[in-house]
């Protein structure tokens, strides 16, 4: 009976061959992790190159459609006029500080508005904010985002600010033009709480109604019935001089055409209080201040000046 013995192969054909399956092997998983990267890198360039710059899409509609149809009106620079600076500068006015008081200072028009000027009010408030004196459509769309995003919870500080910087210089103007962005009681309690242990014209002050009638204006009656009329309009009460947050809407004798804007339909002649004529005449649609009174055809104006002016009112348009 023969033995069956087992054949094997010499050592060294079976290490050849084992080197060979190790090799083919490594080269299957280098492709697959070749092409695993290759298609990783691939879907990651596509997805990048496809996001591209979406800050403007965030922007309130009309912006968006402002920024795409006035690209090239970029860069905004000094001398530049127009709806997108004064997107611009309705942007800086959101962000508060310093930034909103060099446009409130310099460029707002007397409806409170801004006036779209480029002018060196808007550089100060651009480097105040941080920003390039020359504004590119990226810091623009990037400043209108925030101004948007932010503008609820920053406008009660803003509006704060803008008062009193008003109440500092005394300016009747300003401060009516933040105080009618207030709506009511609410909005009033929100400014208000930006004002208590502050200091007016170097007075500790613990309200909004305390920092503007028992200080900035106490010596001034024609801006304190200005005044006192805008918080009543915000449902404040007045008890016998302590105004009360209880209660809503306006007093019944409120006279709607008063603190309105008269703007000259055609040249006018000003008089004084005791009957002088002021000299030169005023052109024809130009603003000369609030209303604040009118008799027998004469109108009452309280000035930008702080003055008391009477023009006839049939020369006048009010707004």
């Amino acid at each position: 009976m023969k033995r069956t013995q087992n054949k094997q192969l010499p050592t060294k054909q079976m290490d050849k061959k084992k080197r060979q399956r190790l090799i083919v092997y490594g080269l299957g998983a280098g492709a697959l992790l070749g092409g695993g990267y290759l298609a990783y890198t691939m879907i990651k360039n596509k997805a990048a190159s496809g996001r591209g710059d979406v800050i403007i899409n965030h922007l309130p509609q009309a912006v968006q459609q402002a920024v795409t149809q006035n690209k090239s009106s970029f860069p905004l620079t000094t001398g530049a006029k127009g709806s997108m600076v004064k997107m611009l500068q309705s942007a800086l006015l959101s962000l508060g500080g310093k930034a909103a008081e060099a446009i409130r200072s310099t460029s707002i028009k007397p409806d409170g508005t801004p006036d779209g000027v480029f002018g060196a009010g808007t550089v100060r408030a651009l480097l105040a904010a941080g920003l390039p004196a020359m504004v590119s459509e990226a810091t623009f769309t990037k400043l209108i985002a925030k101004g948007t995003s932010s503008k609820s919870s920053t406008d009660s500080q803003a509006i704060a600010d803008g008062i009193k910087a008003g109440a500092e210089k005394q300016n009747i103007f300003t401060v009516l033009n933040e105080l009618a962005k207030i709506k009511d009681v609410a909005g009033y309690q929100a400014v208000s709480s930006h004002f208590k242990g502050a200091r007016v014209r170097g007075t500790r002050i613990t309200s909004l109604v305390n920092a503007l009638l028992s200080v900035a204006f106490a010596a001034n009656e024609p801006s304190k019935v200005k005044i006192r009329t805008e918080f009543e309009r915000m449902g404040l009460i007045n008890r016998n001089g302590v105004w009360s947050l209880s209660g809503f809407g306006m007093a019944s004798d409120y006279n709607r055409e008063l603190f309105k804007l008269a703007v000259t339909r055609k040249p006018t002649l000003l008089k004084e209080g005791d009957g002088r004529f002021l000299p030169p005449v005023v052109k024809q649609k130009k603003v000369l201040g609030y209303v604040t009174g009118g008799k027998a055809g004469i109108i009452q104006i309280y000035t930008p000046q702080q003055k008391i002016v009477y023009a006839p009112e049939k020369n006048l348009t009010l707004i």
